[in-house]
Order: C-alpha cells, then structure tokens, then sequence
C-alpha cells in the first residue's frame, strides 16, 4: 500500500500499528519496520505541514473578506444616505412647486403618504430606547428587552391613544420612483 494515499488518520493508525506490533529480532526485518517507520513519520510531518498552510491560507483570506464586508457596508451606508438625501430633496422641490406628481418617457415619481410609524426617546449613551419611558405592554419578553413597535401602531390605529413613551408619525411622507410597466407580450 503507497502511504502517498493514506489520510492523516491512516498514517497515525500505521504508525501505532508498527510501535505495537511483536519485534522481530532479525535485524533486517527490524531495520524494514524502522525504514517503514521513517516513511510514516515525514509523511505524517509533510500532512501536518500542509494542513498548517491550508489554515493559513484560510486565515488570511478570511481577513480579506471581513475587510471586503467592512468596506462593501460602508458604501452600502455611503449610497443609502445619498439616496435618502436625494429623495428628500425631491420631494421637497416637488412639494415646493405643488407637484405630488411626475410622470416621465422613462419613470414615475409620486409623494406618497407613508404608513402610520412610531418614534421613541433614544438614549444618546447607548443608542438604546429609553426603557423606563415607554408603556410595559409594548415592551417584549425576550434576554434583552425588545420594543414592540407595530403592537403600539395598531393600538393606536384601534384606540387612538398615542402608548407611552412612543410619539405616532401620521403625516409623513415619501417619494416613491417606479418604472413604467412593461407591456406584456404579444399585447404591442
């Protein structure tokens, strides 16, 4: 059998295999096991070698990712604060010049009324809700405190009482940008 295929684990069950095996006190026969021992041996340092490389080699590409990440959120963050930037200022001047409505050769754009939202009292250390200020029954059983946002929404819808803590946000707006409609097919 080539030990240039065994596995580490064949390696290291032939060597115990060699080391617990009955002596033979013919000195050929000795020196053939010590040869086979040898061989055993460097291959199992060579597999050893390759497997520290292989971990190396994962480590630093694993660094390159993680920087890759780092750098990919940032601009995630970068062209969503542009974005959101731009669509504020568009409605804006759109509002400005009474327009709740675009429409284009090439897209729509409309101010739209968003949907009933709810802010709470944060606190600056943490950035954190302020847990002390909001009614306990939009406060959720979880390790760590968890704010049931849309609970307090929809008791607001249903009751008109504004919970505790939460400040309702009816009158918001946003800009909405679509594309026409593709016809369908065969409808040209």
């Amino acid at each position: 059998m080539d030990i240039m295929d065994f596995s580490l684990r064949k390696i290291n069950a032939q060597i115990k295999r060699i080391c617990f095996a009955e002596r033979d006190n013919n000195a050929e026969a000795r020196a053939e096991m010590q040869a086979e021992l040898d061989a055993l041996e460097m291959k199992r340092g060579e597999k050893l070698e390759n497997i520290g490389y292989v971990r190396i080699e994962q480590k630093a590409y694993l660094k390159r990712l993680r920087a890759e990440k780092k750098r990919i959120n940032r601009e995630i963050k970068s062209v969503e604060a542009d974005g959101a930037w731009l669509d504020w200022y568009c409605m804006m001047e759109m509002l400005e010049a009474s327009m709740r409505k675009f429409k284009g050769k090439f897209l729509t754009l409309t101010v739209c009324a968003s949907p009933t939202s709810a802010k709470v009292p944060m606190n600056p250390d943490t950035n954190k809700p302020r847990w002390d200020l909001i009614d306990p029954r939009f406060v959720g059983e979880t390790v760590e405190p968890k704010l049931l946002t849309q609970e307090a929404i929809d008791h607001y819808n249903r009751t008109g009482e504004v919970a505790e803590g939460f400040r309702i946000i009816e009158d918001a707006e946003h800009l909405r940008v679509r594309l026409p409609r593709q016809e369908k097919e065969g409808n040209s």
